[in-house]
């Protein structure tokens, strides 16, 4: 989606703070590239191609890309084994947000996104109750229920996603766990 860019930037914070101070690794030595929507992907990995640095590039697609094509169509436009990892879920990533922000977690997302537990279960309850009956596909409706809880938090959509993400890398049970170890493991190799 073209909220890659932010979802990226919301994950990488979060999954370098368990292990950039382990193995000494500053958050500025990463820079995320352009938002861009995913079926872009492939002639951006021409481009790196063609300008000779596609190893220095990885790409994270949303989730809810698994199944598309678009892994093989970066790998075949790189002409190479590209490192193509994709966001934790199987549907579009503010889904996968808005699951962790409506489930057993919510006591410790409360503190950690400055609200009473309380006050969220009741707003993540409002929000679910006005879009149930909503006409507009399940994505954008999540898109708009982040949104409706930053406003509510006085915060932006890629805060909170940041604060759940970092909450989630710290489960051990999560499935971000294999982006977080994928990023760590190409992270670590292109040190070496």
């Amino acid at each position: 989606t073209d909220d890659a860019r932010i979802k990226l930037k919301s994950l990488y914070p979060s999954v370098q703070s368990g292990w950039g101070t382990r193995h000494r690794m500053k958050r500025e030595s990463v820079r995320i590239g352009r938002d861009t929507g995913a079926n872009e992907f492939p002639a951006h990995a021409t481009a790196f191609r063609k300008f000779g640095q596609i190893e220095s590039f990885l790409f994270v697609l949303d989730g809810d890309k698994r199944d598309s094509r678009i892994a093989s169509e970066i790998r075949s436009q790189a002409q190479r084994e590209v490192p193509v990892y994709y966001l934790p879920g199987d549907r579009a990533p503010e889904m996968w947000v808005w699951q962790r922000l409506s489930g057993e977690g919510q006591p410790v997302l409360a503190q950690a996104l400055g609200i009473e537990l309380g006050e969220l279960r009741a707003c993540v309850a409002r929000l679910n109750a006005v879009f149930d009956s909503a006409s507009d596909s399940p994505q954008s409706i999540a898109k708009t229920k982040m949104q409706s809880l930053a406003d509510t938090l006085e915060r932006d959509v890629a805060e909170v996603c940041r604060v759940v993400a970092r909450l989630e890398t710290r489960n051990d049970d999560s499935d971000i766990q294999p982006l977080a170890r994928d990023l760590e493991q190409a992270l670590l190799r292109w040190r070496s």
